[in-house]
C-alpha cells in the first residue's frame, strides 16, 4: 500500500512554510541528515540508484526530480525512508538549531591533524584506519598511520597500495569526502563500497608513529619513498619533479619553481622526456 504524499500536518506546515525564517536553513541541514540517515541504516549512494532506476523504468515519463520524489514518498529502501521534513524540522531541528547552525558554520574550516576510522563488529568488516589528513584550498592530503583490516576495507588498501602519501585534487573528483563541521568527515573513496567515517584521534600521535599492517606489504613505506624536508605539495604526477606527491624542483635547483596563476608551473617537464630525473 502507497504511503500519501503528505499528511494534513505535512500540508498545514507547507502552507506556514513562508513565516519560518530560517527554512532554507532547515532544508539545508535536512538534506544532510538524509545522507546520515543513510550511511546509519547500512544504505549507499549505489542502493539509492538502483531504486530510481527501478522506478524510472514503471514511468519513463517522469522527470528525475518527480522520479526521486514518487520514490521517496511511496516506496523508499523497501518501504524504510528517513522521516519527512514536517517531522524532522518540529522533533529535531527546532530543539537544536542553536547547534546545528555552529556546525554549519565549521564546516567552511579545514581539516588539519590525525583521523582515525574504526569498526569493530564482526571479523569481517572489522578495520582500524589512522591517517594523518591535511586540507588546502585545492585538496587533500593523506598520510596514513596505522592501516588494520583482514577482509574488509579494500578500497582504502587500494588507494594507499602505491604510496602511504595521497593527496587528492578536489576539482578532478573521483573520491567524496564530506564535513559534518564538528571535526569529522566521511570519505567514500572511489565513490564504491561503504563510506568511512573518521573521527579526530584521542591517542597521543606518537603512539600511531608506524603502520601496523600494511595495504601491501611490497610497496615501500612512505619514509622510503619521501625524503624529509618541506616541499610543496604537486598534483601533476607526470612531471619529472614530482615525487610521492610532493615538488621536488628546489632539489635539483636550489630554488623554488616558478608559477603563474594563469599558466600554473612553469618549470613543468614530462617525466618521460626527462630520464636525469628517473
Amino acid at each position: 500500500m502507497k504511503k500519501q504524499l503528505t499528511s494534513d500536518a505535512d500540508v498545514e506546515f507547507l502552507e506556514k512554510e513562508d513565516q519560518i525564517k530560517d527554512v532554507e536553513a532547515a532544508h539545508a541541514v535536512y538534506e544532510r541528515f538524509k545522507l546520515e540517515w543513510m550511511l546509519d541504516h547500512g544504505y549507499t549512494l549505489k542502493d539509492l540508484i538502483e531504486g530510481l532506476e527501478k522506478q524510472r523504468e514503471e514511468c519513463p515519463d517522469l522527470t528525475l526530480d518527480s522520479t526521486f520524489r514518487d520514490w521517496e514518498f511511496n516506496f523508499g529502501f523497501g518501504s524504510d525512508i528517513w522521516p519527512c521534513f514536517w517531522e524532522y524540522y518540529h522533533s529535531e531541528y527546532e530543539p537544536k538549531k542553536e547547534e546545528l547552525a555552529v556546525m554549519d558554520r565549521h564546516d567552511t574550516e579545514l581539516l588539519s591533524g590525525r583521523y582515525v576510522a574504526e569498526n569493530r563488529e564482526g571479523t569481517f568488516s572489522a578495520y582500524r584506519i589512522v591517517m594523518d589528513v591535511k586540507e588546502t584550498e585545492k585538496s587533500y592530503i593523506m598520510q596514513l598511520v596505522a592501516f588494520k583490516s583482514r577482509y574488509s576495507a579494500s578500497h582504502i588498501s587500494h588507494l594507499f597500495s602505491k604510496s602511504k602519501r595521497v593527496v587528492l585534487n578536489k576539482a578532478r573528483g573521483g573520491h567524496a569526502i564530506r564535513k559534518w563541521g564538528d571535526g569529522t568527515f566521511t570519505f567514500y573513496p572511489y565513490q564504491a563500497g561503504v563510506p568511512f567515517y573518521f573521527e579526530r584521534s584521542k591517542e597521543n600521535a606518537d603512539e600511531e608513529n608506524e603502520v601496523t599492517e600494511s595495504p601491501s606489504q611490497s610497496q615501500p613505506a612512505a619514509a622510503d619513498t619521501v625524503p624529509s624536508g618541506d616541499f610543496e605539495e604537486c598534483e601533476s604526477r607526470d612531471c619529472a619533479y614530482n615525487r610521492d606527491g610532493a615538488c621536488r624542483f628546489s632539489l635539483v635547483f636550489d630554488r623554488q619553481p616558478k608559477i603563474i596563476e594563469e599558466d600554473g608551473c612553469t618549470e613543468f617537464i614530462i617525466r618521460s622526456s626527462y630520464s636525469m630525473m628517473e
